[in-house]
């Protein structure tokens, strides 16, 4: 397993321990069982401790198993901090001294906000107050976030909605329900439409897709015919003169068309924010960057914007997509290649396909073509033809820097999924597994 905060954990004979980055132990194989908690590192179970561990780097240069509480199991309420617990039986709420505010019993708790939390037991989901008193019926699935003091429910595949009172305010008969701002979207069949919660008709415009802005406004799409409305929370129209885009709001920004058939960027109120002078416009990925099409030279050509709507310069693309770590997978002609954040290649642009998989780390492809031949049948109508097909098989996992790490010959189906982390990468050859350094920069 990969590097995290100093140590990797390695398998020897059926058991588990943890070496430095020279190779030297820091805790010999005798763990039956570890798992990789991103924010606080190694943590490992032992039947003779009752609690989950974790390896912990002290000051004086030693390394120590500690209990762990995980800092996903605590979540502060108005009535004070409340602990996650498992127990034989399941898991329960306790508070601050430790005392159960529930009784164990259920498989999965998830705390949703608003001192209020999601308890699911024997296929069924209830929500519990901050002092783990049970306060709704039981749903199949109660389904957070919460909006506008309501939040949505599913009983054998039907939608309703409750208040954060637990209170029924729509039975689940709703063969679907959004929350739309202080009102609902619901339908028993076909598009939805805009009600209020006692189900009152406030619009006959009918859409099947609902965003939400952060102050409350929000889009009703038609997602067959591209009609847009952008509603107020109370479900006062604010504008039907603008085409949303089909992606997400980002940065508070939504790609939308005017009515002269140009694209720009808008915000929560409608507003133009980046001039509508685009052919499309696509919405802006995490880090920052949007596609944006223009026409020239008789085809449509693709750029980049910022947040601002300043073009920014990059390789000539038809596809590009960015991965969390920083990494972009582009097309272009029928070709690929990965590039890092300052657009600068990992790869070279290529007719043989390369999948970027994270973590520092990308599989290459060989492409070939083979005939192959289609029978007919009788049923489906499919005649007798020989065509040409292109083949795929995956050829080597690499990290960023072009280092080999494993040829996909020697990948079995039960080994790890290679990572680079801290400077050092997983990697197999003759059937060991060991770490390479890399020049990929530190985690």
């Amino acid at each position: 397993m990969p590097f995290l905060n100093g140590i990797a954990a390695v398998k020897q004979q059926n058991l588990w321990g943890f070496i430095d980055p020279s190779g030297k132990w820091i805790f010999s194989p005798k763990f039956a069982s570890v798992q990789m908690i991103t924010d606080a590192g190694y943590a490992v179970e032992d039947p003779r401790v009752e609690t989950l561990q974790i390896a912990i780097h002290t000051s004086n240069d030693q390394w120590i198993l500690a209990p762990y509480t995980p800092e996903s199991a605590k979540f502060p309420t108005s009535s004070g901090m409340r602990f996650l617990v498992q127990f034989d039986d399941g898991y329960a709420i306790a508070d601050n001294n430790s005392k159960k505010l529930t009784d164990a019993v259920y498989d999965t708790i998830t705390y949703i906000g608003s001192d209020l939390f999601i308890g699911y037991r024997n296929y069924k989901s209830e929500l519990l107050n901050s002092n783990g008193k049970i306060i709704s019926d039981q749903y199949t699935e109660i389904l957070p976030p919460i909006l506008f003091d309501r939040i949505k429910c599913i009983d054998d595949h039907h939608y309703g909605l409750l208040s954060v009172e637990g209170k029924e305010i729509i039975a689940p008969d709703m063969t679907i329900l959004e929350i739309a701002g202080q009102n609902v979207a619901c339908t028993k069949g076909g598009n939805l439409k805009l009600y209020t919660d006692q189900l009152e008709l406030l619009s006959n415009f009918e859409f099947d897709r609902v965003l939400h802005f952060e102050n409350g406004n929000w889009i009703a799409r038609n997602t067959d015919s591209g009609e847009s409305k952008l509603f107020s929370p109370s479900g006062k129209l604010v504008s039907d003169k603008l085409s949303f885009g089909y992606g997400d709001i980002m940065f508070g920004l939504m790609p939308a068309g005017n009515q002269n058939g140009l694209w720009g960027y808008v915000n929560c109120d409608g507003k133009e924010v980046i001039p509508f002078q685009f052919k499309y416009a696509e919405s802006f990925m995490p880090n920052g960057k949007a596609v944006i099409w223009k026409e020239g030279q008789g085809r449509t050509n693709y750029f980049l914007v910022d947040t601002s709507g300043r073009e920014i310069s990059s390789p000539p693309f038809d596809k590009i997509e960015w991965h969390p770590d920083g990494v972009y997978s582009l097309e272009y002609d029928n070709r690929n290649q990965l590039l890092d954040e300052d657009f600068n290649p990992i790869t070279k642009l290529s007719g043989n396909p390369v999948q970027y998989i994270g973590d520092g780390v990308y599989i290459k492809f060989k492409a070939s073509r083979s005939t192959k031949l289609q029978k007919p049948n009788f049923y489906t109508g499919e005649k007798f033809k020989i065509y040409r097909s292109w083949d795929v098989e995956p050829v080597s996992f690499h990290s960023v820097d072009g280092s080999l790490l494993l040829k996909a010959e020697d990948f079995d189906e039960s080994d790890p999924k290679p990572s680079v982390s801290e400077g050092l990468a997983m990697a197999k050859k003759r059937g060991k597994w060991g770490f390479i350094k890399t020049s990929r920069p530190k985690n």
